[in-house]
């Protein structure tokens, strides 16, 4: 999910973007393509960010897990900070850990004051966190100070026009109004909870508020007071929680709502007195999807032309843009999707990739594109987590996060769901010797999903060199498991291995040599175990797997190669804390190993490994999309 979207003032080439899971990505032509540019950053992703005024290589953005509140309280040892960038975004520093959470509104968090600029930098800086307050630097973001303590879960922060280094700060329980140091209330008449603002660029008497169900507020006095202004809105509007102004005449302002595919951005020629919606563009109408604006949205209007304004489609991470003020908007630029990649499979005919919260999306080997299957969804969702090929058929898990159904896209190209079948699914294989043999954790099918069985185990690998041979895994006691193997698809079940020393919960997948039929590999949460037939052995730091920052040997994704015995390639990832480092190989079936992420920099959390089906690549499904490793003569 997008929660920031801003041009540097100075260059409008200059765009940069920030999402709750994949930190920051950059353009340098004005949005039409983009670039990850978060090294350096060990938060998951950011919150907002801010460019600064005089110079577009210079930016503070403020990490954090990208979860909200509730959930995010839960993980004490999480890395949430402010973070600056001096070269546009090829390394960022940490100069301020503070909390940060996921909140309704996505609107600016960061803001400087115009009066400080000079000699290519802007010296004050205000920065307004979840618990700690208003904070401060002046020496241009590298050093912060408290400020103002007291005000809490502030959702808006903009410098006044006009008014230098005077501030108005929305927070959860109401507006405030900063001034040389000193703090006040204000912003009487309008709803707790005003979750965005915007003030006029030649007018700063004239300021605008988003107040969620409430509609629309409007001020003539610098925000002293407000009054209703929804002329031309429905009074059933879900939540109005999205607010940008054009700094350039005519001054358009934009708003959008939260929760509601039917209401695009909306648009006021006279900062909020009347009100117009746009719509979708000539593109959009003829070729794409028109469900795009669920959550709220963010909007950059461009710093010298008033009817041009980029947006981000929160619920399926696309930008548009606008070359009428706002009357229409269409898709606009490639190389961002916003989307953690989960899962994916390959066939001859090409690969399929599970997109956690946008679906299936499918690219033939003579296509330099994907396009979208269009899964059905399940408990009103489209999340999908596993997929395999079987051939013609592809077989999937759509759901929620925890609850998932089998999804079978059958020859002709049509979706059978299977809602009895469903669960928190952790497993699918399609058996590479036999297409027509699938399992999906405990249920199997013999006829390429037509029909299903339930197992009396759930199912965790399959065997590569036995048509015959699955396994499971199962709790010893709370701190140890064992895996159970079965020679007859899963109708019988022995015990295969002692215990291992990790509990259940603590196992990420179970993964057979591809080669050597006695030993397992087991991807946990402190290292790799190793099954050599008879004993296991754990292997972390010591043999190459090295901790990250938050002292975690978390392997989250591990592979085995058919193509070459003995190599293993595993990813790692820090869950409830922030990124991970990267990605590892082993070449002597797991004994030792080294670091092979290279470019993709010090900070990765990897969800998926694969090679393709000739073993020429790796592929890592990240939260910054879908990464390939080319492997050359000599790797393979």
């Amino acid at each position: 999910m997008t929660h920031a979207l801003t041009y540097a003032p100075t260059n409008p080439s200059v765009v940069y973007l920030c999402t709750d899971t994949s930190q920051v990505w950059r353009s340098s032509d004005g949005g039409e393509t983009w670039k990850h540019a978060g090294n350096g950053m060990g938060s998951n992703g950011c919150r907002s960010l801010a460019v600064d005024p005089v110079n577009p290589e210079r930016v503070v953005a403020a990490g954090f897990l990208g979860v909200e509140e509730k959930k995010g309280r839960n993980h004490s040892q999480k890395l949430q900070a402010l973070y600056l960038t001096e070269n546009g975004g090829d390394t960022w520093k940490v100069v301020k850990e503070t909390n940060f959470f996921r909140q309704v509104s996505k609107s600016p968090l960061i803001a400087h004051d115009s009066s400080t600029s000079r000699n290519g930098k802007t010296f004050v800086w205000y920065a307004g966190t979840y618990d700690d307050g208003l904070f401060i630097s002046s020496d241009g973001g590298s050093v912060w100070k408290p400020l103002a303590p007291d005000l809490k879960k502030i959702c808006d922060l903009k410098e006044m026009p006009s008014k230098p280094g005077q501030l108005l700060i929305a927070t959860e329980s109401g507006l405030f109004h900063y001034d040389k140091s000193q703090i006040r209330k204000t912003g009487r008449g309008l709803p707790a909870g005003a979750c965005a603002i915007a003030i006029h660029p030649a007018d700063a008497n004239t300021v605008i508020a988003a107040a969620g169900i409430e509609g629309i507020y409007r001020s003539a006095n610098g925000g002293i007071s407000f009054e209703a202004s929804n002329g031309g809105l429905s009074m059933n509007l879900p939540n109005m929680v999205s607010l940008a102004i054009s700094n350039k005449p005519p001054f358009i302002l934009y708003a959008k709502t939260h929760e509601s595919q039917r209401h695009l951005p909306f648009y006021s020629k006279d900062a909020g007195v009347t009100w117009e919606q746009g719509r979708y563009g000539e593109f959009v109408r003829t070729h794409g999807s028109q469900r795009h604006f669920w959550f709220s949205s963010i909007f950059a209007p461009h710093p010298t032309d008033p009817k041009q304004c980029l947006v981000v489609s929160s619920g399926d991470g696309k930008v548009f843009k606008s070359n009428d003020g706002g009357a229409t908007w269409d898709l606009f630029g490639r190389g961002y999707t916003g989307a953690r990649v989960m899962d994916m499979s390959f066939d001859e005919a090409g690969m399929t990739v599970a997109l956690t919260d946008f679906g299936l999306w499918a690219s033939r080997r003579d296509e330099a594109y994907f396009r979208s299957l269009q899964i059905p969804r399940f408990r009103e969702s489209s999340s999908t987590h596993l997929v395999r090929g079987a051939g013609d058929v592809i077989v999937a898990t759509v759901g929620t996060w925890h609850d998932q159904c089998i999804a079978v896209r059958q020859m002709n190209g049509r979706w059978k769901l299977h809602p009895e079948l469903h669960g928190n699914m952790r497993f699918l294989a399609v058996h590479p010797r036999d297409s027509d043999l699938i399992y999906v954790d405990a249920f199997r099918s013999l006829d390429k999903g037509m029909t299903w069985e339930r197992l009396t185990k759930q199912v965790s690998a399959i065997s590569r060199l036995s048509m015959n041979r699955v396994y499971a895994l199962e709790s010893n006691d709370d701190q140890s498991s064992f895996v159970l193997v079965s020679e007859d698809r899963g109708e019988s079940w022995s015990a295969h291995t002692p215990p291992v020393p990790v509990a259940r919960s603590g196992i990420k997948s179970l993964v057979p040599d591809a080669h050597d039929a006695k030993r397992l590999y087991l991807a946990t949460n402190d290292g790799v175990w190793v099954f050599d037939g008879k004993n296991w052995s754990r292997k972390a730091d010591k043999e190459g797997l090295m901790r990250d920052r938050f002292g975690l040997c978390y392997v989250s994704a591990l592979v085995a190669d058919p193509s070459r015995p003995g190599r293993l390639f595993a990813g790692k990832a820090a869950p409830g804390r922030g990124l991970s480092n990267g990605v590892f190989v082993s070449n002597n079936g797991g004994e030792t190993w080294t670091d092979i992420t290279g470019n993709l920099g010090s900070e990765l959390y990897v969800w998926y490994l694969g090679l393709d089906t000739g073993g020429a690549a790796l592929y890592a499904g990240t939260d910054r999309g879908l990464l390939r490793l080319r492997l050359d003569s000599e790797q393979k």
